[in-house]
């Protein structure tokens, strides 16, 4: 797993300075849709994992500037273009970490996102195990990946399987659902969206078992 990790941390540091270019289309809509879904008080301590360039921080923290965040990637060039969009709020915090080892005590967040990361993760199962482990009793995850049932995924996805070691791959709506519950969130919904013209996604949110207090 660390030759893996270094792999992809290696990917996404060559491709920092361009990846909002690049992928800027498609970021605007899932993440639109993911914001437009979201439900916050406004006054929570969220951890994105996974932030990449820090987009959706940039968008969560005009929607809520009372949010307290916490950043979380692999490659340290995506942490230097998230730092840069945020320019040095004191509400804003960066730490380099892996998704399925996640540098953080025991029930520490309010809420867990993650974007369009779901499907590098190699070991789904711990990962989930991690989110539950870091949220406070009652808190909320939220994420947003490809939906393996879309046209253009069933096309994708064995591609990636087979030219991509740092893919892992892509997953249904049902078969998200079915990992949440197995991790023991609970209230779990998923839904699915075509977003922009071309992509299919689903959106999956779900709470430690608990209350908050």
């Amino acid at each position: 797993m660390a030759n893996l990790e270094r792999t992809i941390e290696e990917k996404y540091d060559r491709v920092a300075d361009a990846y909002d270019r690049r992928w800027g289309s498609y970021v605007d809509a899932t993440l639109s849709y993911f914001t437009d879904t979201l439900r916050l008080r406004g006054d929570e301590h969220l951890l994105d994992v996974s932030c990449g360039t820090g987009e959706l921080i940039r968008r969560l923290r005009a929607r809520h500037p009372d949010l307290r965040i916490t950043g979380l990637d692999l490659s340290n060039e995506m942490l230097e273009q998230a730092r840069q969009k945020v320019n040095g709020e004191p509400q804003v915090t960066f730490r380099q970490g892996r998704a399925d080892d996640l540098p953080f005590d025991d029930e520490t967040f309010d809420v867990v996102t993650s974007t369009s990361a779901f499907h590098y993760y190699h070991r789904p199962r711990q990962v989930l195990r991690e989110f539950g482990r870091v949220l406070r009793p009652g808190g909320s995850l939220a994420m947003i990946d490809w939906n393996a049932d879309h046209w253009l995924w069933t096309l994708l996805d064995p591609m990636l399987r087979g030219f991509d070691a740092t893919y892992h791959g892509c997953y249904a709506p049902q078969e998200a659902r079915r990992l949440l519950e197995e991790a023991s969130f609970q209230g779990v919904g998923v839904t699915d969206a075509q977003v922009g013209w071309m992509w299919g996604v689903w959106m999956a949110m779900g709470r430690r078992a608990g209350s908050m207090e």
